[in-house]
């Protein structure tokens, strides 16, 4: 399992960097980015859930299904107000990928470590997913590189 995830997660970061590099993306190529990323978040929680012991316990499940529903909100949400789920590429999308990435690696290897570091991940992921929303919210037109909603902030919040 192990080595299939690191290869599989190497090969999504891969294929962007490479796409982004030759100047070789597309609205397709993010598009299909995203829907694997639709496939990959639920098995991870079904993984989590049948095969480790003492990472997420208890309570802590009810945190991660309702993660899970508020991502099927955001998508039936996009799907509604632009006919699509609009791919997006967020700082905040980008660290809970991330996280979550090296977060299995380390269940895998150190599932006391990892119980430890659950919490702040699903803050992460709370974060991403509330941030995700506004954007469908607040926005007409979703930008797949809009990097964060502070974008058109002015003042000292303002990302630049």
């Amino acid at each position: 399992f192990l080595v299939m995830f690191i290869i599989i997660g190497l090969t999504d970061k891969l294929d962007g960097v490479i796409a982004r590099h030759l100047n070789q993306t597309s609205k397709l190529g993010a598009k299909l980015d995203a829907m694997a990323d639709y496939v990959f978040y639920p098995m991870i929680a079904f993984w989590l859930y049948h095969f480790t012991e003492n990472v997420v316990e208890g309570w802590w499940w009810y945190w991660v299904f309702l993660l899970l529903g508020l991502f099927i909100i955001k998508t039936i949400l996009g799907r509604i107000k632009f006919g699509f789920m609009p791919p997006v590429h967020t700082i905040g999308g980008k660290a809970f990928a991330a996280g979550l990435y090296f977060f299995m690696i380390i269940a895998v290897l150190y599932p006391d470590l990892a119980a430890k570091l659950f919490p702040v991940l699903m803050i992460i992921g709370y974060l991403n997913q509330i941030e995700e929303s506004i954007m469908f919210i607040t926005h007409d037109h979703i930008d797949h590189n809009t990097r964060s909603i502070f974008k058109n902030l002015k003042g000292p919040f303002q990302y630049k």
